[in-house]
């Protein structure tokens, strides 16, 4: 069972107050310009991915005139839920606000899909693989900046043992082939990753041949997280930064994944080709295959 974390709580809490607003035929536009704030604001507070003060939310239900009171109580119940720290707050110098929403989403989800192009996806990393990554992007960063990364990668993926959602983790042929951090890591990540996926009913990974050619996807790294209660969310990450598509992109984006589970090969034939592709490695320095 997944946890409650603050950001599921805020989404919940959110999915509701859309819910109401589209009732009263109000637009995000009109209800910012009722409480003198911006529109993205709206659009935040609604998907779950901004917080709102008691306060402000008495507010929106007095503009929605929502006269129940044991609803009221319950909203304002799931706001202050919502504006509790979750243990990723502690890292806030260190990742953007929509990462930090991001991993609050994860932790609630109960199925994650992940699609990562270039590397293995971030929550089968083994931490020396992690690190490399890390390390190589496109902005230099101090060593004790990596390693809070590196340790905020490992957290997420503690947490998931704890919350066990399914995981469903695409990825491409050429990220089993990059030798980051040269044979003998990249030769521990795969080994990893078949130890760790191989035999787990709640974890599917997939691989895209590279003989399938171009395909929609190979444009950037997407995730879906599902959950019970909720609409999905869907975050694609970017070299200038992170987003959360909403309407017709959050559907291509779903597309995408659709297509991309239809064309990468089953869990079994990824498995296999994952081993073969061990076995074809380069020696390491000692020699080792």
């Amino acid at each position: 069972m997944a946890d409650s974390s603050p950001t599921v709580q805020r989404r919940r809490l959110g999915d509701q107050v859309r819910k109401i607003r589209e009732a009263t035929g109000m637009t995000g536009a009109e209800v910012a310009a009722r409480l003198e704030c911006t529109q993205s604001k709206v659009s935040k507070i609604e998907g779950g991915r901004s917080g709102i003060r008691p306060k402000e939310l008495r507010e929106l239900l007095d503009i929605y005139e929502v006269k129940d009171q044991a609803l009221r109580d319950q909203l304002l119940a799931l706001a202050q839920a919502g504006n509790a720290r979750g243990w990723w707050a502690r890292y806030s110098s260190s990742i953007s606000p929509n990462y930090a929403s991001y991993i609050g989403f994860e932790a609630g989800a109960t199925q994650i899909t992940a699609w990562e192009p270039m590397v293995i996806p971030g929550l089968l990393q083994t931490e020396e693989y992690a690190r490399e990554v890390i390390r190589a992007g496109v902005r230099e960063i101090a060593t004790e900046e990596i390693e809070r990364r590196v340790e905020i990668r490992m957290r997420r993926q503690a947490q998931l043992q704890k919350t066990n959602p399914r995981l469903w983790a695409i990825t491409d042929e050429s990220a089993l082939r990059r030798l980051v951090g040269g044979p003998a890591l990249l030769r521990a990540q795969l080994r990893h990753l078949v130890d760790v996926a191989g035999d787990n009913p709640r974890i599917t990974v997939q691989v895209v041949p590279l003989a399938v050619g171009a395909f929609p996807g190979t444009q950037g790294s997407l995730n879906v997280l599902s959950f019970d209660d909720a609409p999905a969310t869907v975050y694609v990450e970017t070299i200038v930064g992170d987003v959360y598509p909403e309407d017709d992109d959050l559907q291509a984006c779903m597309l995408a994944i659709e297509h991309l589970q239809a064309t990468a090969l089953g869990h079994d034939q990824s498995i296999a080709m994952i081993r073969r592709v061990m076995r074809e490695l380069p020696p390491d320095e000692k020699g080792r295959g």
